[in-house]
């Protein structure tokens, strides 16, 4: 047993799919109450979904791909990354308005858990911090963030709000405070730093990277950098497993579980500790995002196959693998004619 769980049931229980992008889908995101998804594709358009993946709402105002997509905490805006620009959205589809972010891609965004302001990662080597309905007005960003001079790919807020963590395509990552101070520059990857994910109490940050790992970081928040050249340390755990670049990351709201998405098309479960729990497959492309619901009781993963996956993960990490596919088979292998008569009992003994 590998704990790698394959569904093939057309309406599974474990998982419902989002389908009606045309390319791939690299941002997603929850409501604040976990009944809505909303999915940014790099077809242009933001899509609202319910959780059983009935779209509601596609938005679509002007043109051009979206690298990542956010719902503001208190679940009433949507922001996207579309090539050099940010578009706002109110949640019943009203477009709100854009502004001009950076010189060169969007590709990751985060609102801060008050909603007061929304940071931006851009691969012209800057993070911008913003308060959004001034910028759409025309107003410049309150900060901008730079390390070492290559693109940022990844950025996320503590869910205190009282720091900031960025990736890099150095392989570094940055702890800064809402002000702009640099708090903390790792040198954590071998090759770019995609997403990153604080835990609930914000002492520790997860980080996903190109070189098919991922780590868990003890944070030093009490005092503020004086280098911005990024120190070697070691991180409390390192989770390897995926066979290509791990792209997304996210730590569950209690803090126990650990989720990563990979160029290899999986979503893998890990517990702090570095230990696999499980091994989802259900994409047939690279995974981009994941993310968790706020009960924690559902985990939303995008892909280059053009399509999104609601995982449930209490059915998922509460159901023994062999014990699901026994019950499904049992009785195929007891009354089909063309089964071997030696495998008609390789579920014996499995309740």
């Amino acid at each position: 047993m590998n704990n790698t769980v394959k569904l093939w049931q057309p309406k599974s229980i474990f998982f419902s799919p989002l389908r009606g992008h045309s390319a791939p889908v690299y941002g997603a995101a929850f409501s604040s109450d976990g009944k809505i998804v909303a999915t940014g594709s790099l077809d242009g358009t933001a899509k609202v979904w319910q959780r059983d993946g009935t779209l509601l709402e596609t938005l679509c105002e002007g043109s051009g791909a979206i690298w990542d997509l956010a719902l503001s905490p208190d679940g009433q805006a949507i922001a996207a990354g579309c090539e050099k620009i940010v578009k706002l959205w109110h949640k019943d589809g009203k477009f709100l308005g854009s502004f001009n972010a950076h010189e060169s891609l969007v590709y990751a965004l985060a609102w801060s858990p008050d909603r007061k302001i929304l940071a931006t990662a851009s691969t012209d080597g800057t993070a911008k911090l913003w308060q959004p309905e001034e910028a759409v007005a025309g107003a410049p960003p309150l900060h901008t963030l730079k390390l070492d001079d290559s693109g940022f790919w990844g950025i996320a807020f503590s869910r205190d709000g009282q720091a900031l963590a960025t990736g890099s395509t150095s392989g570094a990552i940055a702890i800064w405070k809402p002000d702009g101070r640099l708090l903390q520059a790792i040198d954590a990857h071998e090759a770019t730093s995609f997403a990153l994910s604080f835990s609930p109490d914000g002492k520790m940050v997860v980080s996903s990277s190109m070189d098919g790992t991922a780590k868990l970081w003890q944070l030093d928040l009490c005092s503020t950098s004086n280098t911005s050249v990024p120190q070697k340390i070691q991180p409390l755990k390192t989770f390897k497993g995926h066979t290509q670049g791990a792209i997304g990351i996210s730590f569950s709201p209690d803090g126990e579980i650990i989720a990563t998405g990979s160029l290899d098309s999986t979503v893998k479960l890990w517990n702090k500790e570095g230990i696999l729990l499980r091994t989802l497959t259900g994409h047939k492309g690279g995974v981009l995002t994941v993310a968790f619901s706020p009960d924690g009781s559902q985990l939303i993963s995008t892909s280059f196959d053009q399509t999104a996956i609601v995982w449930n993960l209490d059915k998922i990490l509460n159901t023994d693998p062999l014990e699901f596919g026994c019950n499904w088979v049992r009785d195929y292998l007891r009354t089909n004619a063309n089964v071997k008569e030696e495998d008609r009992h390789l579920c014996d003994g499995v309740l």
